[in-house]
């Protein structure tokens, strides 16, 4: 169990360490990497919700703090202890607590990388990851 813990917490840790590295670079010097014209570095601040939907800031700082408790208080009181859960939960939390940082902090999520149409970071990644993890656990059951 503390294993499971301990691997998911280094290995989201590490996903954090670089997305915050990122954002802040992206905030300092905007044209740090070269950008292409559907990949590359393009620095965006997001003062919406995914995809760049409007929403009400103190709104989505009360929601997303909600759901993190409640994704919490499952992780914590997860019956069985599957690996890809504990992973997909942490991912999602952890990706969850960086934007929502950037929110309370600068109004806006920084988002730094541009993947076709879209400006994303590695925070929004991460929250993917972690329902997917979720689905590939629950898939593998039915199996």
């Amino acid at each position: 169990m503390h294993k499971k813990i301990l691997s998911s917490l280094l290995i989201t840790g590490f996903f954090l360490f670089f997305d915050r590295i990122f954002k802040y670079i992206a905030m300092r010097d905007p044209f740090f990497f070269p950008s292409f014209q559907w990949f590359g570095w393009d620095y965006y601040k997001n003062p919406g919700i995914a995809f760049s939907l409007p929403f009400p800031s103190p709104l989505l700082i009360g929601l997303t703090s909600l759901i993190l408790l409640w994704l919490l208080f499952v992780l914590l009181h997860q019956k069985k202890k599957h690996t890809l859960v504990t992973l997909g939960l942490f991912f999602i939390i952890v990706g969850a607590l960086s934007n929502l940082f950037d929110r309370i902090f600068f109004g806006f999520t920084v988002d730094y990388l541009r993947i076709w149409t879209s400006v994303v970071n590695i925070a929004d990644g991460m929250i993917l990851a972690g329902v997917g993890l979720i689905f590939v656990d629950e898939y593998k059951k039915k199996f």
